[in-house]
């Protein structure tokens, strides 16, 4: 099975509202951003093309950008770095120093605990 669509998109997990969330404010806010998709729209022939697991996108977002992969702390950084200056410092921040350690705990806390926190702490107001 070949897999007919850009090369350059986020994974997340559809079913969670903090998810959602979070790729929404990232459609609303870094430019430019790839597209961005649950990962439950794909089989896992699919994903195994782009060298992942069901597993693995079950547990963190992933940003495929051709052949490069990014997971969790990383893709999130990777992506601030392209969305210019007013999020670049933080992606460099995420990416290149001793915050990285930092930020992968709390990512993985945040993971771990998604399905307990409300998708509207992350919402913006109506």
């Amino acid at each position: 099975m070949t897999i007919n669509y850009s090369p350059d998109v986020v994974l997340y997990d559809g079913p969670c509202g903090v998810c959602r969330a979070a790729v929404s404010w990232m459609n609303g806010h870094l430019r430019p951003v790839p597209p961005a998709r649950p990962s439950q729209d794909f089989s896992d022939d699919e994903l195994a093309e782009w060298g992942l697991t069901r597993a693995q996108v079950e547990r963190s977002v992933w940003w495929v950008h051709g052949t490069h992969r990014w997971s969790g702390a990383t893709a999130v950084g990777h992506l601030l770095l392209r969305a210019g200056p007013a999020w670049s410092w933080l992606g460099v921040l995420i990416v290149f120093t001793p915050v990285r350690v930092i930020a992968h705990g709390v990512y993985r806390l945040f993971a771990w605990s998604r399905p307990h926190l409300p998708a509207r702490w992350f919402s913006s107001p109506r």
